[in-house]
């Protein structure tokens, strides 16, 4: 995966893409400190994948508002983030309560770049950064020996992940946080279609190593002891171009919130 320094193309582009639409006139997510991990770089050689966030915004404006529906009925929840990249949710979503702790678990590098960055930055509750990789078993036992609860009710985000992993990896990984998880645990996700994999082009695309038609995400979570919902991102696409009937988003039954994307 191409780099800038240490961390990931990707990661720089995602955080890039909420840096624009902070600034734009209709935001539908507003992260103010998305400029500050971005500052360092050049999008210009990356013009067309940096300037094109559709889909990231969208993505996580549907994270969000999971994120904030679950909270409200799990205030000391725990928040698991695999894969954090330059994710910013610890400082910039106001429905975390004091009471919640969040997990974020990424690559080495990039664990140290963004804690340099936000250092002077109070996280909305306790925050726990790791540096694993997730391709590696010993994950599970330094997210637990970092203070993960697990009789507390979690909820696993995998934003941007799972297709970027082999498809038994991914498989293995769905297995290893169910056993981490205690009753009202969810899971929030995003997949890619088949469609997409070998795609050679653009920033993300080309990384893609596996996917899923809609009809088979629900047994392929279902295989790892998950009950899921899911739908294509255009179906909740606030009116931004993501792309038809590419891009499926996975979550736990209890975080449905038709009212709210309607």
């Amino acid at each position: 995966m191409d780099q800038i320094g240490p961390i990931p193309l990707t990661a720089y582009a995602t955080a890039y893409h909420r840096m624009l639409e902070t600034q734009s006139d209709t935001p539908l997510i507003v992260d103010p400190y998305a400029e500050l991990l971005v500052k360092s770089i050049d999008p210009k050689n990356h013009s067309f994948s940096f300037q094109r966030r559709g889909y990231t915004i969208v993505r996580t404006h549907f994270m969000d508002l999971r994120i904030c529906l679950w909270l409200s009925t799990h205030p000391t929840g725990q928040l698991v983030l695999l894969g954090a990249g330059l994710d910013t949710r610890a400082y910039r979503l106001e429905c975390i309560p004091s009471t919640a702790s969040i997990f974020e678990l990424d690559m080495g590098d990039t664990i140290t770049y963004k804690t340099d960055i936000l250092k002077e930055i109070e996280p909305m509750c306790q925050l726990h950064r790791i540096a694993v990789n997730l391709t590696e078993d010993t994950w599970i036992e330094k997210l637990e020996t970092t203070g993960l609860d697990t009789s507390r009710p979690i909820l696993w985000i995998m934003e941007g992940l799972l297709y970027y992993l082999e498809q038994t990896t991914a498989r293995k990984l769905l297995e290893g946080i169910k056993t981490l998880s205690a009753v009202h645990s969810a899971l929030l996700a995003d997949i890619c279609v088949p469609g997409l994999v070998g795609v050679n082009f653009g920033l993300f695309l080309r990384y893609f190593k596996w996917g899923l038609s809609l009809d088979e995400v629900i047994d392929f979570f279902a295989a790892s002891g998950w009950s899921v919902r899911a739908l294509y991102a255009d179906d909740v696409d606030q009116g931004r171009d993501v792309g038809q009937h590419g891009m499926i988003f996975v979550y736990s039954d209890q975080l449905d919130t038709t009212s709210v994307d309607s």
